[in-house]
């Protein structure tokens, strides 16, 4: 059995990659979505994540990035 590949480059791999994020961050289903709402969720959703991962680096660097060993 072969593994799932996402090619990012690939437009039908991005596609799945947004549906993907719109469903974990709004629980919505991205086919009930006409292209500008999906557009608008996507463009949300990326905001989102990247909003959480820099919070999570900025609570990862006050817990372990000041100490000395």
């Amino acid at each position: 059995m072969q593994a799932f590949r996402i090619d990012e480059r690939d437009a039908c791999s991005q596609l799945s990659i947004g549906n993907a994020l719109i469903r974990a961050n709004f629980g919505t289903d991205p086919a009930t979505l006409t292209p500008v709402e999906w557009a608008q969720q996507m463009q949300e959703a990326l905001w989102y994540e990247r909003y959480k991962l820099r919070s999570q680096a900025e609570l990862l660097a006050a817990l372990f990035g000041n100490k000395k060993h």
